[in-house]
């Protein structure tokens, strides 16, 4: 059928069915119709149940994050924020990973906004990372922001009324930014990081002295996850990649599924969980990243 022939209500139709396998031209005709699609897709993104459905529903909360974004304007700032809060608290990694680039897209339409998650300690410190992040993409895509930004994450990470988890993602910032000027609060954070660990051993520190004053002194790298393409989300060669990984997964799961986990019904890998593939790594920095 062609796509343009389509009613609204059939094309919403394959965000349920098509799980992540939504070609780029079906996503490309969302996007086309721009604002007669917005209130279909902020119905998806704001109602918390829709981020709680089984496969195959389960894909159409992303696919209409994403494609809110792409649409961009005002009308899609308020299910993308709903979407923030959704995707954080049900660990929707699909969306929490690629909603700082586009709530920074949008511009300052979400500059306010995302300033005040980043500052509403309710909010939890895993939410109030993703909105530093999409600070952060701010300030790549109007560098005349950067200052502002860095001043606001600033005060967050120097302030000891702030919970361990909001200073520990603002101080990523800082050392992503290359922030000289924080270096030595920085050095110091990362020593009572390791204190942490020491009290704690199932706390893993994330921060080595020696290493930050080696990296705040290089050039700036790697801000690409700040503003990175997710509609790369809908290229062929994506989607076949994920499914060539989902394969993989699933022959690991059934592997150690049986016999003696059998009655299971599911196989979730955690991204601080070590990677199925057994190279030793977190399984957010070996194939998790690869597949995304």
């Amino acid at each position: 059928m062609n796509l343009g022939s389509m009613h609204n209500e059939e094309l919403l139709e394959l965000l349920f069915t098509k799980e992540d396998r939504l070609t780029k031209g079906e996503a490309f005709e969302f996007i086309r119709r721009g604002s007669e699609i917005v209130p279909m897709l902020s119905e998806i993104a704001l109602d918390r149940m829709f981020w709680v459905n089984e496969m195959p529903e389960w894909w159409a909360p992303v696919h209409a994050t994403y494609l809110l974004g792409a649409i961009g304007g005002k009308e899609s700032l308020i299910p993308l924020l709903a979407a923030l809060r959704w995707s954080d608290a049900y660990d929707n990694d699909w969306v929490t990973e690629d909603l700082p680039s586009i709530l920074g897209s949008l511009g300052e339409i979400s500059f306010e906004s995302c300033a005040s998650v980043m500052h509403d300690r309710s909010a939890g410190w895993s939410a109030r990372s993703i909105a530093m992040d999409a600070l952060g993409s701010h300030a790549i895509r109007k560098p005349d922001f950067e200052e502002k930004v860095i001043s606001m994450i600033g005060e967050i990470f120097t302030s000891r009324a702030e919970e361990f988890g909001a200073r520990r993602s603002a101080a990523y910032v800082l050392i992503d930014f290359r922030r000289a000027d924080y270096k030595r609060q920085i050095v110091g954070f990362a020593k009572e990081d390791a204190e942490r660990s020491k009290r704690d051993p199932d706390y893993i520190n994330a921060f080595n002295p020696e290493r930050i004053e080696h990296e705040i002194s290089l050039p700036r790298r790697g801000l690409e996850m700040y503003v990175r393409n997710w509609l790369e989300f809908y290229e062929p060669e994506e989607i076949k990649k994920r499914s060539d990984c989902w394969c993989v997964d699933a022959q690991k799961a059934r592997l150690e599924l049986a016999p003696a986990q059998s009655g299971r019904t599911g196989y979730t890998i955690g991204k601080g969980d070590p990677c199925p593939c057994g190279s030793g790594k977190p399984y957010k920095v070996c194939c998790w990243k690869k597949l995304h």
